[in-house]
């Protein structure tokens, strides 16, 4: 089974869960080792949500990518975003204050929406009434920090006026400085690749894979230009990839060299550098969509989910904003916004929302798969949809099994379901899609005839079926990967491929997608190709949802037809 987090839950160290916390909290170490925090009391980070007008930023997220709004497009810098929607100068001057009068230093985030607050354990236990233990992480060196069982973390009084979130687990770097068989696979009946190979060298091609350049051609991608000037970022969930491994995927298929960044997440001191496929298909199918792309920046954060948060911070504080900001991570919604949840990861998503609200706001569309597993909670025996992806401040990105002809033409294009051909118990995957069991509806899905008023998932598709998959290097051997891991950086690059080819006319960049892509659903469908056959079931205990005319939950929208998208563009809005 391909390597994609959300064809499974990832899984976050084994953290005891805070009893009767006064707020959620999330914080972050900075560098001590194990041993030494026996002898000495270590320095840590605490990440605190300021109170803010985010109902203000919300309205003008909607605003900025809503197609016939005067804001259409019109982007503000990091510094406007963080004056008009950040915490208000008198909040942060009082709670610098009331953090300084308490012996701790603080810095607030140039986003204006949380707040970094350094000091030891010792002096937290004592500032906050706090107990907190430590224990080993599941990321390479990590180790890992919360509050021992049946502890709570009370904020002071002239402080809970002024902080809105919390989430009370921390990491920091303790030192400085399976996939599918021809086992697994029904192969008399699994589909083989069709379309004709194009560009790539040999051993990329004898994986029986679909190239890059034959599905640039299919969605209309090459006709928008090779993305010079374009820029993403990924978020790197405590994994990490080979610089020979980007040699050599630049190698097989003729890239020029690619400028690369790693943004550390807070308390990590080295990079996450043990290579996985989850990073190495990213890589693969961005610079497969955009050969010519300006740059490539790798967000890396800590595997607990209420501090993916960070990734998108350090984006957004980035010298140089991305086109495009791609997440092929998904966790169980139920786990992050459920009954079940804590204060913390519900104080986390909360941060994560904050964030993909502002770089929309500073021109940065964001994608998400939506995951592996069909109409389930991330192969749970329930129904559900993946996080972030049911976040309405993303784009989420779903799964089709793509035919082409000899042209590299489409043919057909339907729901991804392998599980006709691989078992779900042995890697096989479907696109998934449902309804949120906490964002409401956003204003870009209104009129969709759906039931209730919650959030749906997909939002549009793009290939993804392991068959025939995607070639990628990793550690010198090819083999094929796929899954909405895939299809969410495919839509991510093309993404920032049209926003390249905007700029190049001097005009702004595309932003956030989703009030776009339902515009042109409605008024030029021919933008989008519509999926109506197909269906994500994964499991028995769980029904699935069926691909039908118009939107579905299994499709979304459908398929985005990238060069008739780029010729039916709306202009702009008139005002800022």
């Amino acid at each position: 089974m391909p390597d994609t987090p959300t064809a499974r839950r990832l899984a976050a160290p084994a953290i005891p869960k805070a009893a009767a916390l006064a707020l959620p909290l999330v914080l972050a170490l900075g560098f001590c080792s194990a041993a030494a925090a026996a002898t000495r009391s270590p320095t840590i980070t605490f990440f605190f949500g300021l109170k803010r007008p985010e109902a203000k930023a919300q309205a003008a997220f909607f605003a900025v990518q809503r197609p016939g709004s005067r804001q259409y497009r019109h982007f503000l810098t990091v510094r406007q975003i963080s004056v008009r929607y950040g915490a208000s100068s008198s909040t942060r001057a009082a709670f610098m204050r009331e953090i300084s009068r308490l012996g701790l230093s603080v810095r607030i985030d140039p986003s204006g929406v949380f707040a970094r607050v350094s000091g030891t354990v010792r002096q937290f236990d004592r500032v906050f009434k706090a107990q907190i233990t430590s224990l080993a992480g599941n990321a390479p060196n990590e180790i890992t920090f919360s509050l021992k069982p049946g502890a709570s973390l009370t904020l002071p009084a002239d402080l809970r006026a002024l902080v809105q979130d919390v989430v009370p687990t921390y990491a920091h770097s303790a030192t400085p400085s399976g996939h599918l068989t021809a086992a697994d696979v029904d192969a008399a009946r699994a589909p083989r690749r069709s379309g004709t190979w194009t560009g790539g060298c040999e051993q990329a091609k004898s994986t029986g894979a679909f190239s890059y350049a034959q599905v640039r051609h299919a969605y209309g991608i090459d006709r928008l230009g090779d993305g010079s000037g374009a820029a993403v970022a990924i978020l790197n969930v405590a994994e990490g990839l080979l610089g020979q491994d980007i040699a050599a995927n630049a190698r097989c298929f003729g890239y020029p060299r690619l400028r690369t960044r790693t943004l550390r997440s807070d308390g990590q001191t080295s990079d996450f550098g043990q290579p996985t496929f989850e990073p190495e298909e990213d890589l693969a199918v961005i610079r497969g969509m955009a050969p010519r792309l300006r740059s490539l920046t790798f967000a890396q954060v800590w595997s607990s989910p209420e501090l993916w948060f960070l990734g998108a911070s350090h984006v957004l504080d980035a010298p140089h904003l991305p086109d495009s900001f791609s997440i092929s991570y998904g966790e169980c919604e139920r786990m992050i916004r459920g009954k079940g949840s804590t204060r913390a990861t519900r104080a986390g998503a909360d941060l994560f929302d904050a964030l993909f609200v502002r770089l929309g706001l500073a021109g940065v569309g964001t994608y998400a798969s939506s995951g592996d597993s069909g109409s389930t909670c991330n192969g749970l025996p329930y129904a559900g949809i993946a996080w972030p992806a049911s976040s309405p401040y993303v784009t989420a990105v779903g799964g089709t099994r793509l035919t082409l002809n000899r042209a590299n033409e489409r043919t057909n294009e339907v729901v991804w379901n392998d599980t006709l051909w691989t078992p779900a118990s042995m890697g096989g995957g479907a696109s998934g899609g449902g309804f949120s069991i906490a964002s409401p509806r956003p204003p870009y899905q209104n009129g969709l005839g759906l039931p209730g008023h919650a959030r749906t998932t997909p939002d549009v598709s793009a290939s993804a079926s392991n068959f025939p998959g995607w070639p990628v290097e990793l550690g010198g051997t090819w083999a094929i990967d796929g899954g909405t891991s895939g299809s969410a950086p495919l839509v991510a690059a093309a993404m920032a491929v049209l926003s390249a080819d905007q700029q190049s006319h001097h005009r702004p960049t595309i932003g956030p997608a989703n009030g776009l892509f339902y515009y042109l659903a409605r008024h030029a469908p021919s933008t989008i190709f519509d999926v109506v056959s197909g269906t994500n079931s994964y499991s028995p205990k769980v029904r699935g949802f069926r691909a039908r005319r118009g939107y579905d939950l299994a499709s979304g929208l459908g398929v985005p037809q990238f060069a008739a998208l780029a010729a039916k563009l709306p202009e702009p809005g008139c005002c800022p």
